[in-house]
C-alpha cells in the first residue's frame, strides 16, 4: 500500500504527555484522598477543604488526560498505517470506540473484545468524559431535597469510581495490545519496565499497575 506520508515521525504529538498529565493527575487524587481520611470528619477544616477541592480537580484531570491520551494515540497510530488523508475523510469523524476498533481491525486485523477490561474500561472512560464535557447543573428542588441530595450522593459515588477507572483503562488497553499486536506497534505509552527505559510508576500507583498486570495476564491464560 503507498501511503502519503514521508516517514513515520511526528511533529505535535502529545499521546505521552497526556498519558503523564493523566497519572500525576491521578497520583494527586489518591493522595488527597489518604490525607482527608487521615484528618477524619471533623466540623470545619481549612486543610481538608482545601484537599477536597484540590482532590475533585484531580479527578478531573486523571479522567480528561486519560481521554485526550486515546483521542491523540489513535490518531496517529491510524494516520502512521492508513495515512493522514486517509484518516481525516474516513475515520476521523468517528466516536473513539469506533475509531479504536475499526482502525485495530485495519491495520493490525486485531479486534478488542467487548466483554473484555481494555475495552469495558475505555467505554466507560468515554461516557464519563461526554458526561462531563456536556455536564448540566439543575435547580434545587425544596419539595424532593433529601431524593436529590441521595441522586447527588450516588453520582458522586460514580464519579469516584470513574476516576479509578481512567488511569486503570490506559494501563489494561496499553498492556493487552502489547500483549496482542506486539511492543513496537504499541500507540499508547508502554508501563513495562523493560520496554519503556526510565519508567518510573509513582509508588502510589505502582499497586494499580500490578493490578491490572495481573489481570491482562489472566485474560491471556484463558
Amino acid at each position: 500500500m503507498n501511503l502519503p506520508r514521508l516517514n513515520f515521525a511526528r511533529v505535535l504529538t502529545l499521546t505521552s504527555m497526556y498519558a503523564e498529565g493523566c497519572e500525576r493527575g491521578y497520583d494527586d487524587y489518591l493522595f488527597c484522598n489518604e490525607r482527608i481520611i487521615e484528618i477524619g470528619e471533623v466540623e470545619y477544616d481549612p486543610e481538608q477543604w482545601e484537599l477536597s477541592s484540590r482532590r475533585d480537580i484531580a479527578g478531573l484531570q486523571t479522567i480528561v488526560f486519560a481521554a485526550m491520551c486515546f483521542e491523540s494515540a489513535i490518531y496517529e497510530y491510524a494516520a502512521d498505517h492508513l495515512g493522514d488523508a486517509f484518516v481525516q475523510d474516513h475515520i476521523d469523524k468517528l466516536d473513539v470506540l469506533s475509531k479504536w476498533l475499526i482502525t485495530l481491525r485495519l491495520v493490525a486485523g486485531y479486534e478488542l473484545r467487548k466483554d473484555q477490561a481494555p475495552y469495558s474500561a475505555l467505554k466507560a472512560l468515554v461516557s464519563t468524559r461526554n458526561r462531563l464535557v456536556h455536564s448540566k447543573s439543575e435547580p434545587v428542588d425544596p419539595d424532593n431535597l433529601h431524593s436529590q441530595l441521595t441522586r447527588v450522593k450516588a453520582e458522586d459515588k460514580k464519579h469516584e469510581a470513574a476516576v479509578h477507572n481512567a488511569y486503570r483503562a490506559l494501563l489494561l488497553m496499553s498492556m493487552d495490545l502489547e500483549f496482542a499486536i506486539g511492543v513496537s506497534a504499541n500507540p499508547l505509552p508502554s508501563y513495562n519496565p523493560e520496554v519503556a527505559l526510565g519508567l518510573n510508576i509513582p509508588l502510589r500507583l505502582r499497586p494499580v499497575v500490578s493490578e491490572c498486570r495481573a489481570i491482562i495476564r489472566r485474560a491471556r491464560e484463558r
